[in-house]
Order: structure tokens, then C-alpha cells, then sequence
């Protein structure tokens, strides 16, 4: 079976075993209407995430029910099968498990730290969100910054892949969200940033914010002592308009 299939398919199910989830399944194939075996290892390809340099595995792990729905056990389960199966991209929020509730928000990431702390890490593509809308719209750079440095710890990882924001904050201007996670990309907590629920307006709205900061700093004095301009700040939002082009947004 090409891999590439998978993209005009169902999966049905997974099957389970007295060790937990298996890694095999089946898919609908709508041009023949036969169901077909399958598993998850023909599923996985590498493919780079816009002009960001990260390769990731075409199929991300989502964790939401990580700590609620699926316990603790179950949940590494499915890590270990999944990194076994050659995925190496995970999505997590520090808002998870889901239905959301502060008695256990924040306790997905915990079962993924879990996870990572047993292969390298840098065989994981690691990527969380942080809530919005803030709750401090007053201090927004401090309230990212916040959210990083719990997210870090929970995960047990001194740096984050991809940090996003989960939805769009309309109280809070985009300049200043922005500002916030440049901070977090200078620091080397961050590598790339991204968003969840944004609309390809809001995404194009970041991208021009984004050309008028890169503007401000070209136009900065430049170094006193050898005359050339100060280096220029990494595009903050630069992997907003990349989540365009690559299809991602």
C-alpha cells in the first residue's frame, strides 16, 4: 500500500491487545470500498513544516485526553507504541486533559515529560500551547513567559519545539503577544512559535505585525563602536505565515 493513501482514507479502528494499543489498524479505501489492513508504520513520513528547518513525522500525536479519559498508564502506552512506530512529533497544551478542569489542567504535559524523559530528546518534535484568552491582559510578556517556564517544568525539558498560541485573544493586541514570545525565542526556551485556531486573516494580521517590527529595527541606530547595524531580531512571527504556505494554518 502506498503511504500516500492514507490521505484519501478512514482509519476504522486499532486493535487492542492485553498489553494495551497495538499498532495496527484498518482504512476505508473509498476507490475500491474495501476496508484494508494496515499499520501505522506504512503511515509515517518525514516532511519539513514550512521554511522553519523542523522535519516532523506526517502524523502528530495528539494528547488532549492524556490524564483524564486515558489514565496514566494507558497514556504511555500509546507514547511508547507511537515512538516505536517511528512518530516523532507531539502536541500537547498546558490547559490538557480535556473536558478542562483546573483540578487536573496541566497534568498531560506531566504524562508527556514522563515519556520524553526515556529516549533523547532530541528525537521528539515537541510542541504545547498556552492558554488564551490571558488572564492577565495587562502583562502579557510576563504571562507567557509564565506560562513557558510552568509548561518546561511539567514537561521536564529545557526547551520547547514549536510554542503556540491556542486561539486568537481579541483583547489583547497582537504586537504585544508577539513581543512576548520574540523574548522566549532570544532566551533559547523556544524554538519556533505557531497557532491553533487562528483564521488565515488573523495568521496574515500576525505576519504584518511581525514586518513592521523587522521594519523598526532596521531603521535602529546602529552599533557604536563598529558602525554596523545591530543584528536584527529573529521574526517572531515568521512561522505564522510559514503555517500559510505550508498549508498548516
Amino acid at each position: 500500500m502506498d503511504p500516500m493513501d492514507i490521505r484519501h482514507a478512514w482509519i476504522l479502528w486499532i486493535n487492542r491487545d492485553e498489553r494495551g494499543f497495538s499498532s495496527s489498524g484498518a482504512y476505508h479505501d473509498p476507490r475500491t470500498g474495501d476496508d484494508v489492513l494496515l499499520r501505522v508504520e506504512d503511515l509515517v513520513m518525514e516532511f519539513p513544516v514550512g521554511r522553519t528547518g523542523l522535519k516532523v513525522s506526517e502524523i502528530c500525536l495528539g494528547t488532549m485526553t492524556f490524564g483524564s479519559m486515558a489514565d496514566e498508564a494507558t497514556s504511555l502506552r500509546i507514547l511508547d507504541k507511537a515512538f516505536d512506530a517511528g512518530i516523532d512529533f507531539l502536541d500537547a497544551a498546558e490547559v490538557y486533559p480535556v473536558p478542562p478542569d483546573p483540578k487536573w489542567a496541566g497534568r498531560t504535559e506531566e504524562i508527556v515529560g514522563m515519556a520524553i524523559a526515556e529516549i533523547p530528546r532530541d528525537r521528539v518534535v515537541l510542541s504545547t500551547k498556552k492558554k488564551f484568552p490571558l488572564t492577565d491582559p495587562g502583562n502579557p510578556v510576563g504571562e507567557v513567559r509564565k506560562s513557558l517556564e510552568q509548561s518546561l517544568k511539567r514537561l521536564g525539558t529545557d526547551y520547547i519545539d514549536v510554542y503556540m498560541l491556542h486561539r486568537p485573544d481579541d483583547k489583547t493586541p497582537q504586537e504585544e503577544t508577539l513581543r512576548g514570545f520574540e523574548d522566549l525565542i532570544r532566551s533559547g526556551k523556544v524554538r519556533h512559535i505557531g497557532n491553533s485556531n487562528f483564521s488565515a486573516a488573523q495568521v496574515r494580521e500576525a505576519d504584518n505585525v511581525v514586518s513592521s517590527l523587522e521594519a523598526a529595527l532596521a531603521a535602529a541606530p546602529r552599533d557604536a563602536r563598529s558602525g554596523a547595524p545591530r543584528p536584527r531580531a529573529p521574526r517572531p512571527g515568521a512561522d505564522f505565515a510559514d503555517a500559510i504556505a505550508s498549508g498548516g494554518a
